[in-house]
């Protein structure tokens, strides 16, 4: 795997692959195959499909394996991730839910004193 200087590197060509994928990458790093590879017959394709439950084959591009590319796509995931929590919890920017956070936090806290409450009626109760 020519992309491949660093540690980073290693985790940005795994990050989001299928496990099988992630553990041959690591294969070939760990033990490189020196010697020309097998030529095919023809029926790789079929075979592939076999193996993928008849989805479509796709050739990588160098484009995948390229650390830039990589880390460029994973940023622009997380902001689409980030503006799909803004949207679903109807904020604007983080402050708005840090606060819901606060404040899911006081109800749960005033829940469990309820709770408590309720548990040490249900006590004396049981007790007369």
């Amino acid at each position: 795997m020519e992309y491949v200087r660093s540690m980073d590197d290693l985790m940005l060509q795994i990050n989001g692959t299928k496990p099988n994928e992630a553990v041959m990458k690591v294969f070939n790093i760990l033990f490189p195959y020196d010697k020309p590879l097998p030529s095919g017959r023809g029926d790789e394709l079929s075979l592939q499909g076999f193996y993928t439950s008849g989805m479509a084959f796709k050739e990588p591009s160098s484009e995948d394996c390229d650390p830039d590319t990589l880390r460029e796509r994973l940023e622009k995931e997380a902001d689409e991730e980030r503006k799909r929590v803004f949207e679903n919890n109807e904020v604007e920017d983080i402050r708005d839910l840090l606060d819901l956070k606060r404040q899911l936090m006081a109800l749960e806290q005033v829940n469990n004193m309820h709770v408590l409450t309720i548990q040490e009626k249900d006590s004396k109760i049981k007790d007369l």
